[in-house]
């Protein structure tokens, strides 16, 4: 039998262990365990897409204490791309969208680059109207990301600008349902210094603005 079926002794077992496991998401985790160390490819992916499937309720109840490191970095990719576009990414280094509200501020530049730019000097503003006093700097990125500090600067060399057109401003971000909620920070900076600004705590959205009343202008706006 080994000889001339060993192909089909070895699925017949594979196919007992994986039967044996049920719906027992415990069982599937100790035969992914059992099927990397015998180099049991095939029963190796079917248990590792079960562990994905059930990753949320085993790792809230510590199950995955029990793989080796090397499987467990496995399994944390697997998740990773798997639930790709419902896992927030950090902020640092996305691009992302830049508008202002209600008008711009056309004596700045308002574009991306000029706000990531680090030279602070020619930024983004936007002014007030009659209908809507205040002012808005928006980013919005192209999918939920995280963001734990900005980084915020102003050294603007055209109009009357200067740090007292930014500070007093509020950092907001647009929540699930649709509404601007304030992020707990008031911003303020210096002339001429990038100011890091930790957040009290992780903000998870799609979009961020800035706002103050009347007008508002930046030379530099990174989020982290």
């Amino acid at each position: 039998l080994q000889l001339h079926d060993a192909f089909g002794l070895r699925l017949a077992c594979e196919v007992a262990a994986e039967t044996g496991a049920g719906d027992d998401e415990n069982a599937f985790l100790t035969l992914l365990v059992q099927a990397h160390q015998l180099g049991a490819d095939r029963l190796k992916q079917r248990a590792m897409r079960m562990t994905v499937h059930h990753f949320k309720e085993l790792a809230l109840k510590g199950a995955l204490e029990v793989l080796p490191g090397s499987l467990l970095t496995e399994v944390l990719r697997e998740v990773a791309i798997e639930y790709d576009r419902l896992l927030p990414s950090a902020a640092k280094g996305l691009r992302w969208d830049l508008s202002m509200v209600p008008v711009p501020d056309s004596r700045l530049d308002n574009t991306y680059e000029a706000v990531t730019s680090p030279d602070l000097s020619c930024g983004a503003g936007a002014c007030g109207t009659a209908g809507c006093s205040e002012a808005c700097l928006v980013a919005t990125f192209q999918q939920p990301v995280r963001v734990r500090r900005i980084r915020i600067g102003v050294d603007l060399t055209c109009g009357d600008f200067d740090a007292a057109r930014l500070n007093g401003s509020k950092l907001q971000y647009l929540t699930k349902g649709g509404t601007w909620q304030d992020a707990g920070v008031s911003v303020s900076a210096d002339d001429h210094v990038v100011r890091e600004i930790e957040l009290p705590q992780i903000l998870v959205g799609t979009a961020f603005r800035l706002v103050r009343r009347q007008r508002l202008a930046v030379g530099l706006l990174a989020f982290e």
